[in-house]
């Protein structure tokens, strides 16, 4: 999906200088069903869209893709939000993001716990091939377009390493590919902000007050890995 991303990006806009890449123990996970689906519906007749939402469980039926209209049937609150923000009155657009982000300001999510009582001997997470494959793709594909990339372990709650059984498995193929493509691999997870709750929501994401403080320390050690670029 993120590939996916990147190359409607470039459909678009100029090529970026920098790409800095999350990575984290789901990066070689992949879930069944298409999440968040409605989030595509009005780029249904980008060919790239189009091909990357047509694998997923609950995928988009032949007269969503070709008949006008047809794919907002059940969505009317969406048709409803998108013409207010057009014509700029009532309500406007419900999401609350900033520039592409919404910190969450929620406490601590209890299906964590749960997640624990199922699972007392802790969790190993799939490592699939062919995305081991795509991501080799996506990460060769940025090197041709002269794209540098960077790889960002955000923290993580102390006690999520021990309780991810392959963590390190996971981990070491990420510092694999960043060896193999030259990709400076900036690792926060054992960040002092992982030894207090506080900051999550979950063993493995930040809340508001978390990110931003993550996003100040990031920034000034991003500073001495990002080169002016002289046009």
């Amino acid at each position: 999906m993120q590939y996916a991303r990147l190359k409607i990006y470039l459909k678009h806009n100029k090529k970026p200088d920098y790409l800095i890449q999350n990575v984290d123990l789901y990066s070689f996970y992949d879930r069944d069903d298409l999440f968040n689906s409605e989030q595509f519906l009005p780029y249904l007749d980008d060919t790239i869209i189009k091909n990357v939402t047509a694998r997923y469980i609950g995928k988009f039926t032949f007269p969503e893709y070709y008949f006008p209209l047809f794919k907002y049937n059940n969505h009317l609150h969406l048709v409803k939000e998108g013409l207010f923000c057009y014509l700029n009155v009532g309500k406007r657009a419900s999401n609350k993001l900033y520039k592409g982000f919404s910190g969450i300001t929620t406490g601590w999510n209890k299906d964590v716990e749960q997640l624990e009582r199922n699972n007392p001997n802790g969790l190993t997470r799939d490592v699939k091939s062919d995305l081991l494959l795509l991501f080799d793709d996506y990460l060769a594909f940025c090197r041709s377009k002269a794209i540098k990339v960077i790889f960002v372990f955000q923290p993580v709650l102390c006690e999520e390493l021990p309780y991810e059984k392959n963590a390190a498995e996971i981990m070491n193929i990420l510092k694999q590919y960043a060896a193999k493509y030259d990709i400076p691999y900036m690792d926060y997870s054992n960040d002092s902000l992982g030894y207090d709750r506080k900051y999550f929501v979950d063993y493995a994401h930040l809340n508001a007050r978390g990110a931003e403080l993550f996003s100040l320390e990031f920034a000034r050690d991003l500073k001495n890995l990002i080169k002016p670029v002289v046009r």
